[in-house]
């Protein structure tokens, strides 16, 4: 075994070792256990290529989908689809969008409102047919 693959292997050693004895860890908490995680490795110097793994940023951009482009509607439809009825603030939750953004994906995913004990839910027109037609 070569330098690097025993210190590749020295690592991931201390990192399951600091697993272990966390239990659970959010994807920054290794690191601060094992400060070899926090370095950034070349694995191919030369080359014109260059895979690295480098520090994550403490947050992940986002880019959301322009309001009215249609990009909402899927998603809303799969939420929906598993989880229906939800109510409009259920869905802003779960997506981050914006109460218009939401109520605009609710919209355009044919959706009924329905009555729910906590207020008013959306149900796919398609679920609502299934629960009609149920005894």
């Amino acid at each position: 075994m070569s330098t690097v693959e025993h210190r590749y292997a020295a690592v991931e050693q201390a990192a399951v070792q600091a697993l272990t004895l966390r239990g659970e860890a959010t994807a920054d908490q290794p690191a601060i256990d094992v400060p070899d995680l926090r370095k950034q490795l070349v694995t191919f110097p030369g080359k014109p290529y260059q895979p690295r793994r480098a520090r994550a940023l403490p947050y992940w951009p986002r880019s959301p989908p322009r309001a009215g482009s249609g990009a909402h509607a899927p998603p809303a439809h799969g939420r929906l689809k598993a989880f229906g009825p939800v109510s409009v603030d259920d869905l802003k939750w779960w997506t981050g969008w914006t109460p218009t953004d939401t109520r605009k994906a609710q919209a355009s995913s044919g959706t009924q409102a329905v009555e729910l004990d906590e207020g008013t839910g959306h149900l796919l027109a398609e679920d609502l047919d299934a629960t009609d037609a149920a005894p």
